[in-house]
């Protein structure tokens, strides 16, 4: 199964049961790829931000690593979700300036807020495809399926 464009990617239950399994599988094709030194470009001049909201600096290496890696460009936006500026003015900027948007924060309901206010989702307007949360927890997906293309 191919993923469609403008789906969030927050948590697995979010998703059918064979888009997890698409997301694992590639999880682990990239893996290998990524052991044998030969990424696809898949992400050619792709601009991607990065947000981390947390301090963790793992999942923010492995993610700006991988995304150059592709071919994107990667952008560590130093933002804060619930900072001095309000979610909806954070979202008209980031849908305006970027592709995807990765977004390691522990605050869930931030972060949909986030995802439900990009202006180009509701609109003919071109934005960013897709928010990803990349945060280690029980519902992580990018944890579980990080794990799953490293393991060896």
């Amino acid at each position: 199964m191919t993923i469609s464009a403008n789906r969030d990617f927050l948590e697995f239950h979010d998703l059918p049961a064979d888009a997890v399994l698409a997301i694992i599988e590639r999880a682990r094709a990239l893996g290998e790829a990524w052991r044998e030194g030969r990424m696809p470009r898949s992400l050619e001049g792709r601009r991607i931000a990065l947000i981390v909201d947390d301090g963790g600096w793992r999942n923010t290496t492995a993610f700006d690593l991988g995304i150059q890696a592709m071919g994107g460009i990667c952008v560590h936006a130093p933002v804060s979700l619930g900072g001095r500026e309000a979610i909806a003015d954070l979202a008209g900027y980031l849908d305006n300036w970027f592709d995807t948007i990765v977004v390691r924060t522990p605050e869930l309901a931030s972060l949909r807020e986030l995802a439900a206010r990009m202006p180009g989702r509701r609109s003919s307007m071109p934005g960013p495809d897709r928010t990803i949360r990349a945060r280690r927890s029980e519902t992580s997906p990018m944890s579980t399926a990080g794990g799953v293309g490293s393991r060896d």
